[in-house]
């Protein structure tokens, strides 16, 4: 049996690596954001951090480092499922990087995460109302650079996400980026930040955790 592996095309062994690399984890959970103290940690732009550092503490999560990847990473049980969690410790618009080093790291694509569970990015939203959230899997990018980054990592858009709403600068509408740039990177207050908790970051542990079970009825979020 040993001289039949050894003498396994290349391309057979990564093959099975890559299958036993996927098969140990369903679901790598990503959140996107600016590792503070460069950023404040309630900025707009930490929500998808925010809500990892919620569903890290409910799974009593351990955090590892890992050099190649610039990034805190954690393997928790979430009932049936088994999640990656990853803490990038790099800008929001390199956020990519981390996910390529990952996908190098296990030797596996996104289609084989597919296949096995998939990858759920947790970012902040312009174009939903603050204080709201829903899932999407795939489509557009949004013009959100963080999710650029990682779809570029990907090569492709189909991966999943969980949107954290915080609206839009001004009127609510606004597009012009010098609103938008300190907005996002602006430090909500301490009272938005308790509604943030009890109203989102709470309710939305549960949604993940259903989601990555694929239990549709039961991942309902405030919208």
């Amino acid at each position: 049996r040993i001289l039949i592996t050894l003498c396994q095309p290349c391309s057979s062994i990564m093959a099975t690596v890559a299958a036993r690399a996927t098969d140990s984890i369903h679901w790598v959970v990503v959140g996107l954001g600016n590792p503070w103290p460069i950023a404040s940690r309630t900025s707009r732009h930490n929500f998808g951090l925010l809500q990892l550092e919620r569903l890290a503490n409910k799974l009593n999560a351990t955090w590892k480092f890992s050099f190649s990847m610039l990034a805190y990473t954690a393997n928790v049980e979430a009932g049936e499922s088994r999640l990656k969690l990853v803490w990038p410790m790099v800008p929001y618009n390199a956020t990519g990087f981390c996910i390529r080093k990952l996908l190098q790291n296990q030797r596996s694509s996104l289609e084989e995460w597919k296949e096995s569970g998939g990858i759920l990015v947790l970012h902040d939203d312009l174009d939903k109302p603050f204080f709201s959230s829903s899932f999407k899997n795939g489509g557009s990018c949004g013009g959100n650079n963080g999710l650029l980054s990682v779809s570029e990592a990907f090569g492709s858009n189909a991966f999943h996400r969980l949107r954290i709403g915080i609206g839009r600068p001004g009127d609510g509408k606004s597009r012009d980026p010098k609103l938008i740039v300190p907005y996002v990177l602006g430090k909500i207050s301490e009272a938005d930040e308790h509604k943030l908790i009890e109203m989102v970051l709470e309710p939305n542990i549960e949604a993940i955790i259903a989601y990555c079970a694929k239990s549709e009825n039961s991942y309902k979020v405030n919208t």
